[in-house]
């Protein structure tokens, strides 16, 4: 267990941070490995992904809002000494995660054609995208307790089993993907909805050991069955904090459906360009996810231990830090960008519009390194409100609006999606550093 309530908080930050970013970029390279594999299937296929994809980001934003309570709550816990609340509440939060999973993924299932059909998804999509989405939801739950799992621990201070366990749910994912895609050996060929049946696989093993090592007595967090009764006082904080992280995740989930629906106007080529687009943005996003976490654990122990300053000065240290390791990562996706379009597309037009893609969202990449931050901190403090203002104006007033008009009233066709990205990238971040500088979250109640 990682105290980061005192000695060096720039060791505290890489000892939590790096380990979370190892995992996330081998759970972004089972992403991609997913979409070099169907890829293989046709640019069809991959529009089908990408489709299915955003509509499975609007549900993930549900548990994300959930962990990021959890966290918040736990590492409250660890900086006031008081283990046995942090277990409450990270029992309570298994229990949230258990009753989410079966309502979400049995009504997911019979939603899921609909859905596709609202968003305007072309017919060949729609045929392969169908099964994807409904194996991905009856295996929603995977995903909910893998994301569950890692919040707590790293709540606790405990980053390496988070690694560990989305390590091995990528490693598995990248073996099984040709075994379901492609129906080498004994293993039938699915197509598109061996993906999910690979992934959905993966994270089953995946979060059932982290279950088990939650109730193992091997981490911090020590459940028991016999103590874990429900409490509605937990539960209603868990919902204070989580319900502004849902809107605020549900409206960035919200927008990506928009902003997709904009990019199907434009055709299969511009759809998978687009999709392929986000994943590389994932590769961006993981410094700052990490640094975040990280973030995110440490202002919620010193908090908890009164510590305010080192709480604050965590986050300027986190955000110089992301900062230069996501410009490294957007110089190199700006000096490369059609070597790297071509290893998912060869097409022509996937090749122009993806390389575009980068031209115009890379370069905010550097903003986008202090949004990520900033909503890190503000999160670990249980100021998830903030961040949902600033996702609603950025998002909703600003970004929608934008992307619409300039791909529908302009030449820019769906260049206009593209801009509005960056652009939001910008606006968001100055309303965060707003809200950081201003010093409520230094005082909110967990």
């Amino acid at each position: 267990m990682i105290d980061a309530t005192k000695g060096s908080l720039s060791r505290a930050l890489l000892k939590l941070a790096i380990p979370f970013i190892m995992a996330m970029l081998l759970e972004t390279v089972m992403q991609l490995t997913d979409m070099f594999f169907v890829s293989r299937l046709g640019s069809a296929s991959i529009a089908a992904v990408s489709f299915c994809g955003i509509i499975l980001l609007l549900l993930s934003t549900i548990v994300e809002g959930i962990s990021a309570s959890a966290l918040a709550i736990v590492a409250r816990r660890v900086g006031e000494a008081d283990k046995e609340g942090a277990n409450i509440a990270a029992s309570n939060t298994m229990f949230i995660c258990l009753l989410l999973s079966i309502i979400t993924g049995i009504g997911g299932y019979y939603i899921a054609g609909p859905t596709l059909k609202i968003l305007g998804a072309p017919e060949d999509v729609y045929n392969l995208g169908i099964g994807y989405i409904q194996y991905s939801f009856l295996g929603i739950y995977s995903m909910f307790f893998l994301f569950i799992v890692q919040a707590i621990m790293r709540g606790a201070g405990e980053p390496i089993y988070p690694m560990l366990i989305l390590s091995g749910s990528a490693f598995m994912n990248i073996i099984f993907d040709p075994l379901f895609i492609f129906g080498l050996g004994p293993f039938p060929k699915l197509g598109v909805t061996g993906a999910a049946i690979a992934t959905v696989t993966a994270r089953t093993i995946a979060s059932t050991i982290g279950i088990y090592l939650l109730f193992s007595g091997k981490t911090f967090i020590k459940l028991t069955l016999k103590k874990m009764k429900i409490d509605l006082n937990i539960i209603a904080t868990i919902f204070r904090i989580a319900f502004p992280a849902m809107g605020r995740m549900s409206l960035n989930s919200i927008t990506r459906v928009i902003l997709m629906k904009i990019v199907a106007l434009f055709g299969t080529s511009a759809i998978a360009a687009y999709g392929i687009g986000l994943r590389l943005d994932m590769v961006a996003f993981l410094p700052g996810l990490g640094f975040a976490a990280a973030t995110s654990t440490i202002v919620g122990q010193n908090l908890g231990a009164k510590k305010i300053d080192r709480a604050e000065r965590s986050t300027i240290i986190a955000l110089l830090c992301n900062i230069a390791v996501v410009g490294t990562i957007a110089v190199l996706f700006l000096l490369f960008s059609e070597n790297i379009i071509s290893v998912f597309d060869k097409s022509a037009e996937v090749m122009r519009i993806g390389t575009m893609y980068i031209y115009i969202v890379v370069p905010s990449y550097f903003f986008m390194a202090g949004r990520l931050v900033y909503n890190g901190s503000l999160r670990g403090a249980g100021d998830t409100y903030s961040t949902m203002v600033a996702s609603f104006i950025s998002m909703v007033l600003m970004q929608i609006p934008l992307a619409y008009l300039l791909a529908k009233y302009t030449s820019l066709d769906v260049y206009g999606v593209f801009i509005s990205v960056a652009a939001v990238n910008f606006f968001e971040t100055l309303m965060l550093y707003y809200w950081f500088k201003k010093g409520k979250w230094k005082y909110k109640k967990v």
